[in-house]
């Protein structure tokens, strides 16, 4: 990644191409029912070299998003190389409701050179609903696909700005609650208008991306004039280059990008180009923080100014507490009783409208309007606290589901989209999330954790660290007390408590859901716990719409045939139910990093009561695996010659591990499963 703001100027370097077809880049566009020819190269290609054993390549792509009609349009030619890459045959469009599908055409040109254009159905399916928005995808299956098969395939999407303008946003691959606390009185000092990203299951030979900036990247907003600027990340090509208005590049043999399980949201290598509209009066990164950051704090301070009768409402909310953190608390119950606008999905400005909810500007507007959206609930924390007696203040933090900070992409409420509080107690700073619901007092969203900050104190534009959890922080406790009978079969009670994260996430994936749904939910996820055939009957829960830390889940289980006979004895697993990452690392090989979301502490205790007659005859050794990076640990005993019990623990303490680490931690996680999987005989007692 550059460590500076390039301006794009006029300029064409082309490089030496290995097909025609992307030569044809515009024709594909321009006359509809033309396709570029199917070249000689192409035609003989039958492997990928870069990619051995390759299901399939992508032989060509053309991108061209143009900003003076809004319109986004693309062509993809790919070849199938084995029959497991036929699944390409089918093809998926993926746009929400504020973009327009105007035209998917389709063909395959099959290995004896015979051309089928697609005239069949084209389907329309919903991924994700968001409120009145909806995430969709139009698809539809190409006949005849075989080994050799050229498809080719394009489309044309327009955006209705009607409904972009009340759309939250125009990414609904993953729905975030709304933040707020973006200043509305000052222009932003660097806008994002468009991303190019490189990366994609199958390896691809050529690819031509072109952007049409509105009037040409210059834009005047008031007395601000705007330039067009980029940063790249991991490009080898050479950069973008401006000709006659429009950028240009032109790119080739862009390795595959395949996914593993476990994998950071943005993986080492990943290759892009992001575009945005930046002030003349920013000349390199380190200004746009600084003079973006002081933006911000500037918003925050005039949001926080305390008036009579925000000191008056925060001493009387500590009245009678007696030490600093129980003062907090009451604070904290405060905030979290505002009515929390950011998590209700059907808030479109008609229904704020209708609603007659206003956008708020002041602590006191949230007070009296008891209502407000994420920032406004942790602003107002903040107030109290500062009312209290405390020393706080408001930090910006970067989420890491979805990405890692860069400080070279200049978005400051892209990247720093979540406000946390931060609290002086007894001379050491917490951490505070009251705008999250259900949150503990003291913790923060997993995603808040181990990553960076920017804060209303100190040099405007430097970056801090959040503090990482440890492992005991989230916790899963199982307690199963079972009977198991003469067939085999386990029935009993388990009982289990989450903490921190654990309980935090299962609290967040309930928002909203009717107690149906929600007893519902639970049991399917104990009953994946489980050997296939058993089932797990909620029988109460302790905590769940709570921001207690505790969350508490008890089931009445029965597994059939859990253990084998053979003759008069029974073998029984040690440990009788699906563990977590039971399934998980398996592969021989992998290139990424390992992401886990946070270090976790899990433990298992497993009372089995024998049936009459019957005793432990051998049990597995006591075992111990210790790693760096995890550890776990298996024990069983036999009580009173008429029950066994187990106790397992297993520790997650490094949530992100790098590839090269790989063979350890598959070596871990493989002894792991031997010891889980260790059987218990059981035999007639004598």
């Amino acid at each position: 990644m550059r460590n500076r703001l390039i301006p794009l100027r006029a300029g064409f370097s082309p490089l030496l191409l290995l097909f025609t077809g992307i030569v044809l880049s515009f024709a594909i566009f321009a006359a509809p029912e033309d396709w570029p020819p199917v070249t000689d190269a192409e035609r003989a290609l039958k492997d990928c070299p870069a990619q051995p054993g390759a299901a399939a390549v992508c032989l060509s792509k053309v991108q061209i998003s143009n900003h003076n009609d809004w319109t986004f349009k693309i062509f993809h030619r790919l070849k199938i190389l084995t029959p497991a890459g036929k699944e390409y045959g089918t093809v998926e469009v993926p746009f929400s409701e504020v973009w327009q599908v105007k035209e998917i055409k389709a063909r395959v040109v099959r290995p004896d050179g015979q051309v089928r254009p697609f005239t069949g159905e084209i389907f329309e399916k919903t991924l994700l609903q968001i409120g009145r928005l909806r995430r969709l995808v139009k698809t539809f299956a190409l006949p005849d696909i075989d080994v050799g098969s050229i498809i080719d395939y394009r489309y044309e999407i327009k955006l209705d700005l009607k409904k972009a303008v009340s759309a939250r946003s125009l990414r609904l691959e993953r729905w975030k609650p709304e933040e707020g606390g973006v200043p509305r009185d000052s222009p932003r000092l660097a806008l994002t208008v468009e991303l190019w990203d490189f990366d994609s299951p199958l390896y691809t030979y050529q690819a031509k991306y072109i952007y049409v900036p509105y009037n040409k990247g210059r834009i005047a907003i008031g007395d601000k004039a705007l330039r067009l600027a980029f940063v790249t990340q991991g490009l080898v090509w050479g950069p973008p280059t401006m000709n006659a208005g429009q950028v240009e590049l032109e790119v080739e043999d862009i390795p595959a990008r395949e996914k593993d399980e476990w994998m950071a949201p943005e993986e080492e290598g990943h290759m892009g180009v992001t575009f945005f509209l930046c002030d003349s009066s920013v000349a390199n990164p380190a200004d746009y923080w600084r003079l973006e950051g002081q933006n911000w704090r500037n918003t925050v301070d005039v949001f926080v100014e305390t008036n009579d009768g925000i000191a008056e409402e925060g001493r009387t909310l500590i009245a009678g507490a007696p030490m600093p953190l129980d003062k907090l608390k009451a604070l904290y119950e405060r905030a979290q009783r505002i009515e929390n606008l950011s998590y209700v999905r059907e808030l479109s400005p008609a229904r704020k409208k209708e609603l007659k909810i206003k956008d708020n500007r002041s602590v006191a507007d949230v007070l009296k309007r008891n209502a407000g959206l994420r920032s406004d609930i942790t602003r107002t924390f903040v107030a109290l606290a500062r009312a209290a007696g405390f020393s706080a203040e408001v930090a910006r933090v970067v989420s890491r589901d979805d990405k890692f900070f860069n400080e070279n992409l200049l978005d400051l409420y892209g990247q720093f989209d979540t406000e946390v509080a931060i609290v002086k107690v007894d001379d050491r700073e917490m951490f505070f999330d009251p705008a999250t619901p259900f949150c503990p007092i003291g913790l923060v969203p997993w995603s808040c954790t181990d990553t960076t900050f920017i804060r209303t104190s100190g040099s405007p534009g430097k970056f801090y660290t959040m503090p990482l959890d440890a492992p005991q922080r989230s916790s899963i406790h199982r307690e199963f007390a079972l009977q198991l009978d003469g067939e085999g079969g386990l029935g009993g009670m388990a009982s289990l408590t989450y903490t921190g994260q654990e309980a935090l996430g299962l609290r967040l994936e309930s928002l909203g859901a009717d107690e149906a749904w929600i007893r519902k939910s639970l049991e399917e996820k104990m009953a994946a716990l489980l050997p296939e055939g058993a089932k797990a009957s909620l029988r109460k829960t302790g905590n769940m719409a709570s921001s207690e830390d505790n969350l508490r889940v008890e089931y009445e289980i029965a597994i059939p045939h859990v253990a084998t006979t053979a003759g008069d004895r029974m073998l029984l697993p040690a440990v009788p139910f699906r563990t977590r990452w039971r399934d998980s690392f398996r592969h021989a090989r992998r290139k990424s990093s390992v992401y886990l979301p946070y270090p976790v502490s899990e433990s298992d205790d497993v009372v089995v009561t024998l049936p009459d007659g019957m005793t432990v005859e051998t049990a597995p050794a006591a075992c111990l695996n210790e790693r760096p990076f995890a550890r776990h640990s298996l024990a069983t005993t036999v009580e009173e010659g008429t029950s066994l019990r187990v106790r397992r623990e297993l520790t997650i303490m490094k949530y992100r591990l790098p590839g090269y680490q790989y063979p350890a931690l598959k070596s871990f996680f493989d002894q792991v499963r031997s010891g889980d999987d260790a059987q218990i005989v059981l035999g007639p007692k004598k």
